[in-house]
């Protein structure tokens, strides 16, 4: 049987699935909050975390005769910010499973 490299997972709203083949492209910046109308936010750091996931959607009629890929692929682009704690949780989450994959090479 085929192997399937389709992955799924949430949004950052938790509502709906993505289900992608590939992460094309990461970008992150960190920011600190200047303004806020509360004070306690003043002064506080955070990242924001840009992915580009590559996803595919298989054809599964052959009604396009024009296509020569058994697959389409489109763009979705997910973007999250989150304090820096939350962000070293998530590379350390995003670690142990760059760790897992490499297992099944």
């Amino acid at each position: 049987m085929p192997e399937n490299n389709t992955k799924a997972t949430s949004d950052a709203s938790g509502m709906s699935p993505i289900v992608f083949n590939g992460l094309k492209e990461t970008e992150w910046r960190i920011g600190v909050t200047t303004s806020s109308s509360e004070a306690s936010q003043l002064g506080q750091t955070f990242v924001q975390v840009k992915m580009i996931m590559e996803t595919g959607v298989p054809s599964s009629s052959p009604s396009s005769p024009s296509s020569s890929s058994p697959s389409s692929s489109t763009e979705q682009i997910v973007q999250v910010e989150m304090s820096v704690p939350k962000f070293y949780a998530f590379l350390g989450e995003m670690e142990k499973v760059k760790a897992s994959l490499g297992l099944f090479k």
